[in-house]
């Protein structure tokens, strides 16, 4: 995910992109990608660089150029972030000048749409460690689909939500945002859900991802 929204970045601004994942509250390794002209610049691993990116962790705010923080930096350093939880930093060098309002806006939008995504990965795994079935636990709640119990189906949804992302990420880069295809899994396990038949249909595990597939 933060890799498809940093060549989009790079795209943008014909030059180089700096970006930080965030595991246990704390800055990865910053991860350069390469545009323009000359290709990857290794000057956005300094120290003062790093160090924006940092303070952009610890307050969830912008720094860099064009900010009142971080000054000394070279480049405008953005927060990928969804209410309080932060997923990484992204660093844009400012050669010229800052961004004007339209391009700030354009980041802004881009960078939210990473966060969604990654947003809705995160909690789709806490969702997976939480309802993990066996397979022998999954046919059995199946099988009480027939008779419209509605906490099956929600069971059934939730064990399965992970990897209705994992198809998902298979088709990005093809033209549509991860989120957008997410959603379209999504959508996809729930009519399964709706028209699996334990008696026809082999599993329900093999079933849901043909129809997750079709969507």
């Amino acid at each position: 995910i933060l890799r498809t929204t940093c060549e989009q970045l790079t795209k943008l601004f014909d030059c180089s992109i700096v970006a930080y994942l965030v595991e246990d509250d704390r800055l990865s390794e910053g991860m350069v990608y390469a545009g323009g002209a000359r290709g990857k610049d290794i000057r956005l691993l300094e120290e003062p660089e790093h160090a924006a990116a940092e303070w952009v962790l610890k307050n969830r705010k912008s720094a860099g150029i064009g900010t009142d923080y971080c000054k000394e930096a070279r480049s405008l350093y953005m927060p990928i972030c969804k209410e309080d939880s932060v997923y990484g930093v992204v660093g844009i060098p400012m050669t010229q000048k800052p961004l004007d309002s339209f391009e700030y806006s354009t980041v802004r939008s881009v960078l939210n749409e990473c966060a969604l995504a990654m947003d809705n990965v995160h909690h789709l795994k806490e969702m997976e460690k939480a309802n993990s079935l066996s397979g022998e636990q999954e046919r059995v709640i199946a099988r009480k689909l027939v008779s419209g119990d509605d906490t099956a189906r929600n069971l059934l949804i939730e064990a399965n939500l992970s990897r209705a992302v994992e198809i998902a990420k298979e088709y990005e880069g093809r033209g549509l945002l991860l989120s957008d295809l997410i959603q379209e899994s999504n959508i996809g396990l729930m009519v399964a859900v709706n028209e699996f038949e334990p008696d026809i249909d082999k599993d329900f595990h093999t079933f849901s991802e043909k129809m997750i597939v079709r969507f």
